[in-house]
């Protein structure tokens, strides 16, 4: 699947999202993220459609009821966040790319 390059209009806390859900594979509800992230789940509803405009629509897959998760069928290594990662979350990237490869 094709995604755009990633924009820097982006915030660190989209880009956070985008890893969260990454790393952790399986549905997320809004509310989980609103809780790890420190925001309400509006804010995540708001967040998550910004990075579908700005990247693409497949990015993050949509169920009402189950939340959302990372479209494994894109790179993620394409979507260059790693400037924003803190170590704990680039090792679980690297783990789960290893696994995966």
């Amino acid at each position: 699947m094709e995604v755009r390059i990633l924009n820097q209009s982006l915030s660190k806390r989209q880009k956070k999202i985008l890893v969260t859900l990454f790393i952790k594979e399986n549905w997320v509800k809004g509310s989980e993220l609103s809780q790890i992230l420190g925001v309400s789940d509006r804010t995540i509803r708001m967040d998550i459609d910004s990075i579908k405009t700005i990247l693409s629509e497949t990015v993050i897959q949509t169920s009402k009821q189950f939340g959302y998760r990372y479209n494994q069928e894109i790179d993620f290594n394409s979507l260059n966040v790693e400037n924003v990662l803190d170590a704990r979350e680039r090792l679980a990237v690297v783990i789960k790319e290893m696994i995966l490869s």
